[in-house]
């Protein structure tokens, strides 16, 4: 990564637009060409990252689209609503805002930006104020990682909830795009939907995958319509 004094002036986020290419009228989207993705799945301690060194790093590598941590479990902006942590080192930035200070300089320099948001879990704080929004094996057991607690995908959290999170992310932040971790133990989820494993003649992997299926058709993909309604809803094109 460069070690050089950047004397370049902070670009300003508060008109922020989107990179060229995605400008209304855009012909065409700009995922239907090839293009470069460089991912930072950053940690909670990262929220005062230097983003014009990242980014010349990020353009070192010869990526045209950053995808950074946004929301879900954690987010990296002032976030205002009660059931999404905001990540407390923002109070490292003088904006006290990297997702707005990441997309303000991407674009400045023609790079698309992409928010990662992870809707998998909540803290333990919004899981005690919401059991019903968690989710709960055949046995009455939660799933907690670390201090994380796992939220049921039929649950009004995520079945809701998470819209709202995407709907203050899109009114604010003029991203590119927008990715969407779901984490999902197979084994774990094998056991809790009881489903019969192995299936005789199949590879495990393959099993898994058709057991999961009409799950992602119940669940997954009308989430997926929802959001592109969203995001038409903010701005038409090219969505």
């Amino acid at each position: 990564m460069s070690t050089h004094t950047d004397t370049r002036p902070p670009v300003s986020t508060e008109t922020v637009q989107p990179a060229p290419s995605l400008a209304a009228g855009s012909a065409r989207p700009w995922w239907s060409a090839p293009f470069g993705m460089f991912q930072t799945n950053l940690r909670e301690i990262d929220a005062g990252l230097d983003v014009e060194r990242v980014l010349d790093y990020i353009q070192d590598h010869g990526a045209d689209a950053w995808l950074v941590n946004a929301g879900g479990i954690l987010s990296f902006y002032p976030t205002d609503l009660p059931f999404q942590t905001r990540n407390p080192y923002l109070d490292q930035r003088p904006s006290g805002d990297l997702l707005g200070d990441a997309l303000g300089v991407a674009h400045a320099r023609g790079i698309r930006l992409v928010a990662r948001m992870d809707f998998s879990k909540v803290s333990a704080r919004i899981a005690a104020e919401h059991p019903e929004w968690c989710y709960v094996s055949p046995s009455g057991q939660s799933q907690t990682y670390i201090s994380l607690v796992s939220v049921c995908p039929s649950a009004q959290y995520y079945q809701e909830k998470t819209f709202e999170v995407l709907d203050e992310v899109i009114d604010r932040y003029a991203v590119d795009g927008f990715f969407q971790l779901v984490w999902v133990q197979r084994g774990r989820l094998q056991q809790d939907l009881h489903w019969p494993m192995p299936v005789p003649q199949l590879p495990a992997r393959v099993q898994g995958l058709q057991r999961v299926r009409p799950l992602a058709r119940q669940s997954c993909i009308p989430r997926v319509r929802s959001l592109a309604h969203i995001c038409r809803g903010y701005r038409p094109a090219p969505y």
